[in-house]
């Protein structure tokens, strides 16, 4: 598909525009970093910077960032994978950058890459500059994404898949009659290798349910390039090189692969039902959002904005409604055209969820059936808004038709829609409606882009202008005033928790119960205060046995203070109520209980501890976790008697560390949460760690004086290790052998191409 011809001024001069508006959303989205402030909105406070302070302390110290000690008495921060702990930039800026710093640019770093992606894939595909441009940027500064900065993580992903697809689209398509780009020898395989390290890149960052959104239209592109498209190698090669390709990037992200399918056997979700995985689905009703983005309080009918919001923004629908009305001005773009028209489709489709048709597909597939939220899928429609309203604009710039009769019917068709949507939702949905300012702003904004758009197809450069102008402030608005620039706070101010408990020196239950059986979520600001919580927010919650509503389980958990929530007139605050006699978090103990009760013993709050016996094998089943066969015990001979004494004791991440001084055989109890990757030596000697009161590790130690070490040493992060690093391995040797046969090929080419020159007979 051939890029029609545009006077160069005029493309130049869009073009320009179009560079100062993407910069000036980038400028406004850098607004508090250039202030000194960190983005603290959502779970950007709640739960992305308190992790990432404990990962920037420990990359700084230089000692292991795995386990997270302050969180639910010890979590795998590794397997939960939102930090991306193990990829190279998140290491690289929490390493050697302030942590406020680090954060911030980790948060918008996505965005110009996102953009500069977008655009190299549509020029690539046949746009001139100011048209791809503009597709990238409605698709970068979009709704879903401004929306989705919260999600540092999930943006990271999505900004990976334009890089990607330019990639496949590299490697496995011949240029037949497209923009050329210079290519040298080893060009393509360096494609296949940017595949690989991009496919690793996206799996490193820890976001698994964003890959698989992914996979599910990238792959099937990449087999369309090979099936559909002229290709410089036999088919069957190419395809050789993509499965390696694929292999090699798997491989590569198996660090953080591997332990989060640990951490996910380890949590509650593992149990989840097809209630959880279809709960975020994309309600019918919220498509009105498409015409009055501003029209419900909330914006979206549910409970998560960003997660529902669905508003591409006037100007890119209206450019690919006019597209979409102007069939014959399709072209050489109609293969673009249907096949954006079948990903939006789709997307939406998958959007709806439970209230689509076949929905629930998805529930039955290993791993992708403990996914939530099928509406993150209205990602690809944004991108296919995108793709239709770059399209549209090359169309409309290149026009030879005017607005007369009914050319831009539709335009008004969409305007008409808008205003009788705000004029009608009030007395439909009083209760939930917007203030009458707010619902007004949308027929606006679609009267002025409807006119822009007619004005433009006249010919008219200002309306193009115009349009470039009003796309910017009209997605800018809608993104950025959600949470990007909604809620930032010096990093100093933001860790001192005015609501903070009275003391640090023992962990905390931070989550009120209400009058259900779930407590109330809240955040792990306290973690930058250096609290420590017995209970935690996370994606990947640990299945967990104590009920901390009860008194004994909180007093053997070692738990300090509990939260409670108490009528204050107008709004509840939270109080601290202090846990009695709470029992040291590391200690001996003299006898032990060998049974599988399903009623916690009262024993255990005297000093006393619980196993659990391998021939009665009764424990609840953790949420679906698996359970270790190691952690089981027989009945154990301790010695009876006074327990021995602690000495000597370094505690870290990762690490306990200590001096025994016993009379008799003990059993060594540690309130940390229990996990198989735990390993226990006494005096250099690998010894069982068994599982204690249900949550917690231990292991027994014999009479005398002894050193007993507990290292954090999981087989899923040793194998992870091992992977990632044949992963590596394999994506430089793929890149070395098919240099080789790349150039191998064009050496052959050339001999033949000279010989024919030399011989016309041999042609």
């Amino acid at each position: 598909m051939q890029p029609t011809a545009s006077p160069p001024a005029t493309e130049r001069r869009l073009l320009v525009w179009l560079i100062a508006v993407a910069a000036l959303l980038c400028t406004a989205m850098a607004i508090p970093l250039l202030a000194g402030r960190v983005y603290v909105a959502d779970d950007l406070g709640a739960y992305h910077l308190p992790l990432r302070a404990f990962y920037a302390q420990q990359l700084k110290a230089g000692e292991s960032f795995d386990w997270l000690p302050s969180l639910f008495s010890g979590f795998y921060l590794t397997g939960e994978g939102q930090a991306g702990t193990y990829h190279p930039l998140h290491l690289a800026l929490y390493r050697f950058l302030p942590l406020s710093l680090a954060f911030d640019l980790e948060l918008l770093l996505s965005y110009p890459l996102m953009l500069a992606g977008s655009y190299l894939l549509l020029r690539r595909w046949l746009l001139r500059r100011d048209a791809a441009l503009l597709g990238a940027l409605a698709f970068t500064f979009s709704g879903f994404n401004l929306l989705h900065f919260v999600h540092p993580n999930a943006v990271a992903v999505v900004a990976h898949w334009p890089w990607l697809l330019w990639a496949l689209d590299h490697a496995l398509r011949a240029k037949r009659g497209q923009v050329q780009f210079r290519r040298r020898p080893f060009s393509r395989a360096g494609a296949f290798a940017l595949v690989s390290a991009l496919l690793g890149s996206e799996i490193l960052i820890g976001y698994p349910q964003y890959v698989w959104i992914g996979l599910i239209f990238i792959v099937p592109y990449a087999l369309i390039c090979l099936t559909s498209e002229v290709v410089p190698t036999p088919r069957w090669r190419q395809l050789v090189y993509l499965l390696l390709a694929g292999v090699a990037g798997v491989l590569l992200g198996g660090i953080q692969l591997i332990p989060s399918l640990d951490a996910l056997s380890h949590s509650t979700r593992q149990s989840a039902d097809a209630a959880f995985a279809s709960s975020g689905s994309l309600h019918p009703l919220n498509l009105v959002q498409v015409v009055a983005p501003y029209l419900f309080a909330t914006r979206v009918v549910g409970q998560n904005t960003h997660e529902l919001g669905l508003y591409f923004g006037a100007v890119p629908l209206l450019l690919a409604v006019w597209l979409l009305a102007h069939r014959r001005s399709w072209g050489d773009c109609r293969p673009l055209i249907v096949a954006a028209l079948w990903v939006g489709g789709i997307a939406l489709l998958l959007a709806f969820g439970e209230y689509g048709i076949g929905g629930g597909w998805q529930q039955h597939l290993p791993l992708v059936g403990k996914f939530r939220f099928p509406c993150r899928s209205i990602v690809w429609v944004y991108a296919a808004v995108a793709l239709l309203a770059a399209i549209g604009w090359q169309r409309l710039t290149e026009a030879k038709t005017d607005s007369a009769g009914t050319s831009n019917t539709s335009l008004w068709i969409v305007c008409g829609a808008s205003l009788m949507t705000a004029l009608i939702a009030p007395w439909i949905w009083p209760e939930f409606v917007a203030v009458w300012p707010l619902i007004a702003v949308a027929p606006l904004c679609f009267a002025g882009a409807a006119i822009a758009v007619a004005a433009a197809a006249r010919g008219s450069r200002i309306a193009l202008i115009v349009l470039i102008l009003l796309t910017a402030l009209d997605v800018g608005a809608y993104g950025l005033s959600y949470v990007v620039l909604s809620d930032t706070e010096r990093l100093e101010r933001f860790a001192h928790d005015p609501d903070a408990p009275p003391s640090a020196d023992r962990p905390v239950v931070a989550q009120p119960y209400n009058t259900g059986d779930r407590p109330e979520q809240v955040g792990n600001r306290l973690l930058l205060a250096g609290f420590r919580r017995a209970d935690g927010y996370a994606g990947l919650v640990p299945a967990r046995q104590l009920d901390y509503r009860d008194p004994d389980s909180l007093r053997v958990a070692g738990v300090g203070f509990r939260a409670e929530e108490q009528d204050a007139g107008y709004s509840n605050r939270i109080v601290w109520l202090p846990v009695a006699d709470p029992l040291p978090p590391i200690r001996l103990v003299t006898r032990a209980i060998v049974d599988g009760l399903q009623h916690f013993p009262a024993e255990v709050v005297a000093g006393d501890a619980v196993l659990y016996n391998p021939a009665t094998n009764y424990l609840p089943h953790l949420g679906g976790a698996s359970l270790d066969p190691a952690s089981f015990a027989e009945d154990i001979d301790l010695t009876p008697g006074s327990p021995g004494t602690i000495t000597d004791l370094d505690q870290r991440p990762g690490r306990f560390s200590l001096g025994t001084d016993t009379a008799g055989r003990q059993l060594l109890v540690v309130a940390a949460s229990y996990h198989s990757g735990w390993q226990a030596a006494v005096d250099g000697r690998p010894v069982p760690v068994l599982r204690l009161n249900r949550d917690f590790l231990g292991c027994v130690v014999e009479p005398g004086k002894h050193r007993v070490t507990i290292d954090f040493h999981p087989f899923s992060l040793q194998l992870g290790k091992v992977l990632s690093t044949l992963g590596l391995g394999l994506l430089c040797a793929q890149w070395v052998v098919a240099t080789w046969i790349v150039r191998r090929m064009a050496a052959r080419q050339a001999i033949a191409t000279e010989l024919a020159t030399a011989h016309p007979s041999l042609r």
